[in-house]
């Protein structure tokens, strides 16, 4: 017993000093202020409301300004913004509102996350070193570790797909009917994060398990608290102000119809290709092929493990509901990838399956486990120490495009205390960009623009 607490402290040892590495290394997160002024010039001025506009914004920006909105007017979710529902968003937008800052919101899932899935861990492994070696593929996976410096909405929708995992494991373990009502309320808010594309998979899977445990009188109430959870998550941006649930249900109808309406040129191979080469070709014009550092090696031995496990529980060489469960939603949302536009991060929810497919696939192999963890390294190594490269090309871009407020929010602190914003403007209008007048530096982490005279 004592050799065994001492293993524990080890692990808890190393755990923490890991965390803090990861939390330094994205310290630029703390320092960020979120400025709503600026985020609604560049949301009215991008292509989301000027067709072809020349000065982009990408999906987090989106996400945090409408949250934003959301938290601070008011808005109706369903007048902004509306084919993305409004539950990460408004997360991101309380963070914005009362901290000035969305990215406290990524901080605070990453580590509610974690915490959960350490739950989940003592629940399916009664090995100390097989839990241990779980949350420490979870926690420094590069995948989940690069959403702590975004403000997209993968990383919510995980947190809310393990608060889904956790009851419905609890519930696997007891047979306790609260956890299984609170796995579905838990799915029901999962499904309020994003377009709910894969919840009737994920439910169904869940509702597999309750046949095979004979649990049918669960499986309309399941059915009707994840609807319930779905309903739930609208009520601090719809209810609150608009009680009734007719127009509601009505206004979905408009989100039924975008969606209906945005069909892509779905590459079925591109998710395969991705998982065991890490190579991904883009969809849109062009079609770069890319490299993404979120890519791991846990994402083809836990695909090959998940399938292995599913062929040994049918053919009843092991019995495991968990690995069941696991294996069946790892199968499905890889098939449901091949009808749509896919991304990488896409897979990120999927992580916490994965391990738990590969971990007890692997059982004691301990070393190759940690050998697992370890080739993590390079591709956390690529994701804390980028190129200053693609920051200076990008600046380049919106400098030479007139884009001034753009290039003034990437200005190092000492600049900007010497300059403001209307000098900023003269400054863009009367100096031709050049590489000695603008140089790349290192802020709490993270690449910034000097300017030199």
């Amino acid at each position: 017993m004592k050799f065994k607490f001492k293993i524990s402290y080890l692990y808890t040892l190393l755990f923490i000093l890991s965390l803090t590495v990861v939390t330094y290394l994205s310290r630029w997160i703390f320092f960020y202020k979120f400025d709503p002024v600026y985020w609604e010039n560049a949301y009215y001025e991008s292509q989301w409301n000027v067709p072809n506009s020349p000065r982009g914004i990408g999906d987090e920006g989106v996400y945090r300004y409408i949250g934003y909105r959301l938290v601070n007017n008011h808005e109706n979710p369903f007048n902004v913004d509306y084919w993305v529902p409004p539950l990460g968003k408004y997360t991101y937008g309380l963070t914005a509102k009362y901290f000035h800052n969305p990215y406290l919101a990524s901080y605070l899932y990453y580590l509610a996350s974690i915490l959960i899935f350490y739950q989940i861990s003592k629940i399916i492994f009664s090995n100390l070193h097989q839990r241990w070696i779980s949350i420490f593929l979870f926690a420094f996976n590069p995948a989940i570790v690069d959403q702590i410096t975004t403000t997209m909405l993968d990383l919510p929708l995980t947190f809310f797909f393990i608060l889904f995992l956790f009851f419905f494991f609890r519930y696997l373990k007891s047979s306790q009917t609260t956890t299984l009502f609170l796995s579905a309320l838990s799915l029901g808010l999962m499904a309020a994060v994003k377009p709910p594309y894969f919840i009737p998979m994920f439910a169904l899977m869940a509702v597999i398990l309750l046949l095979k445990r004979k649990q049918y009188k669960y499986i309309i109430p399941f059915g009707l608290l994840v609807a319930a959870g779905y309903a739930l998550a609208y009520f601090p941006t719809y209810f609150i102000y608009h009680p009734n649930p007719i127009p509601w249900l009505r206004l979905h109808q408009k989100v039924i119809d975008f969606q209906k309406g945005n069909g892509g040129s779905a590459d079925w191979f591109n998710i395969l290709r991705f998982i065991f080469t890490r190579k991904y070709i883009g969809y849109w014009v062009g079609h770069p092929t890319l490299w993404p550092t979120n890519w791991s090696l846990l994402l083809p031995l836990g695909l090959i493990a998940s399938i292995i496990s599913l062929f040994q529980i049918l053919t009843k060489k092991i019995k495991n509901d968990y690995l069941l469960f696991s294996s069946l939603v790892v199968i499905g949302y890889i098939f449901m990838n091949f009808t749509i536009d896919f991304w990488p991060r896409y897979l990120i929810p999927l992580i916490p399956l994965l391990i738990i497919s590969l971990v007890l696939a692997l059982n004691r192999l301990y070393l190759l486990n940690t050998l697992i963890i370890l080739i993590y390294l390079p591709f956390l190594y690529l994701n804390f120490f980028p190129s200053s490269q693609s920051t200076l090309d990008y600046f380049r871009s919106r400098y030479q495009s007139q884009f001034y407020k753009d290039t003034y929010q990437m200005l190092d602190t000492q600049t900007l205390s010497n300059i403001n914003q209307e000098s900023w403007q003269q400054i863009s209008n009367q100096t031709q960009y050049s590489d000695e007048t603008f140089v790349p530096i290192k802020e709490h982490g993270q690449w910034k623009i000097k300017l030199t005279n």
